[in-house]
């Protein structure tokens, strides 16, 4: 199995990008968002910002890290994919788990886009005004480069921007992959 990690910071496009190539070629997503939301929640928290606090940063990415690593597990399992995409790998400790284990089998390809453009989309997706798409950027983005997610983004094969929309962004992967294909890789 070949594992395809999209990486940036949040507004950036990745779960837009990750959906695009899983209709382009029906590739199972697996999400951290869902993930994290399920951990607060089971901690009796509606959102992870809430529940980080009380049980503490490690914890909290520590499960996350662990139910990623057990559906990639049970999706090789039962699915037996070619291949499987990632579509929020911000996580060094995930990171470098996935390197060991899929060696010269993983693609990470990062996608940025300027601040603003994040904001924006970020304020679109959670319904929420400038000033709290504003905190809620700064937040998260403050979360992933706690959990090192400037490693991953450097360990990029392909680091692409997305400032002008998606569509070009999906042609240069679908080119991408396909060229991986033909190589045999």
């Amino acid at each position: 199995m070949r594992i395809i990690a999209f990486t940036g910071y949040s507004g950036a496009g990745k779960s837009e990008t990750s959906m695009r190539i899983n209709r382009l070629f029906g590739y199972p997503i697996i999400e951290s968002r869902p993930i994290l939301k399920k951990i607060a929640r089971e901690n009796g928290f509606q959102r992870a910002r809430e529940c980080i606090p009380a049980i503490g940063f490690e914890r909290f990415f520590s499960e996350g890290r662990k139910r990623t690593v057990d559906i990639i597990n049970s999706t090789n399992d039962f699915l037996k994919p070619d291949k499987v995409i990632i579509a929020d790998l911000f996580d060094r400790k995930l990171f470098k788990y996935l390197k060991e284990k899929f060696e010269d089998k993983m693609n990470i390809i990062s996608i940025s886009a300027t601040r603003r453009i994040r904001e924006h989309r970020i304020m679109i997706r959670k319904k929420i005004d400038r000033i709290s798409s504003i905190k809620e950027t700064k937040f998260l983005d403050m979360l992933k480069k706690r959990c090192g997610i400037k490693k991953v983004i450097s360990s990029g094969d392909l680091k692409l921007k997305n400032n002008n929309g998606i569509e070009e962004i999906v042609k240069k992967i679908k080119n991408y992959l396909s060229r991986r294909e033909i190589e045999g890789d």
